[in-house]
């Protein structure tokens, strides 16, 4: 499969759904593009290739890329052009992957929910009533609607853990200071971490709408949760009849 059929098969998702889920803040189409028959004409010359060779992929709007617009999801850096790009994106870039995309994210990365007065709130592509969780909305909701195959964000409170758990996806919390904070809009130098997330390879979410639908009304998930947790309490032992953890030490 080539870089451009790659790209095509983003592209395609994000012009079915991007209106409905609002992940992005920018994309670079004609970048983009530039970039995936750069990456197959190396590929078809037998140069040499890096292991993500010709990946497109879409960061949190707060990974700076020279000469790129990085809004750190505020109307206050709107207009803001880092002169440098971030080590992250750098790597990744020396690897064969390329951005063409900025994500949806909560202003400065200031709340768990996601919601964005700015760019408008980016929406949950499993329902879109609900949440993304934050601040890195847009990469969860993104990896999740296969607008890319992987996206950077963030975690200083939960801002990995929370889009991957309401969107579907893996996200990956790092030992802080293991992956390079250089280039990235900072926030709390103690605790800031850069991660990536992937999607799992069952939970991938190709039509939103579709599977909105598809998904059963969450009343009915309740009462059922409820009924299962009913019975498990009816047919569990009383308190006295259980052994405690002292009744197994030795006298």
């Amino acid at each position: 499969m080539s870089a451009v059929a790659l790209l095509e098969a983003c592209v395609a998702n994000l012009d079915a759904h991007e209106e409905a889920v609002n992940a992005t803040i920018w994309v670079d189409r004609e970048g983009a593009f530039a970039a995936a028959r750069a990456a197959d004409a190396e590929h078809a010359a037998g140069g040499p290739i890096g292991p993500l060779h010709g990946l497109p992929l879409a960061h949190k709007d707060m990974y700076y890329q020279a000469g790129r617009l990085s809004t750190c999801g505020s109307a206050i850096r709107e207009d803001f052009v880092p002169s440098y790009s971030a080590t992250v994106i750098e790597r990744l870039a020396a690897s064969g992957a390329y951005a063409f995309a900025g994500l949806n994210m909560a202003e400065f990365a200031q709340n768990g929910t996601g919601h964005n007065r700015h760019h408008g709130d980016c929406r949950n592509p499993w329902n879109l009533k609900y949440i993304t969780g934050g601040s890195s909305s847009g990469s969860g909701a993104a990896v999740a609607s296969r607008f890319t195959f992987a996206a950077l964000g963030s975690d200083t409170g939960g801002s990995i853990r929370l889009p991957a758990a309401a969107n579907g996806v893996s996200g990956i919390k790092p030992t802080q200071t293991r992956v390079s904070r250089y280039g990235v809009m900072p926030l709390s130098f103690s605790a800031d971490n850069c991660r990536p997330a992937r999607p799992h390879r069952a939970r991938l979410c190709p039509d939103p709408e579709r599977h909105r639908r598809a998904r059963p009304a969450r009343p009915d998930q309740c009462r059922n949760a409820c009924a299962r947790l009913r019975g498990w309490a009816e047919r569990r032992p009383p308190r006295r009849a259980r052994r405690r953890a002292h009744d197994l030490l030795p006298g």
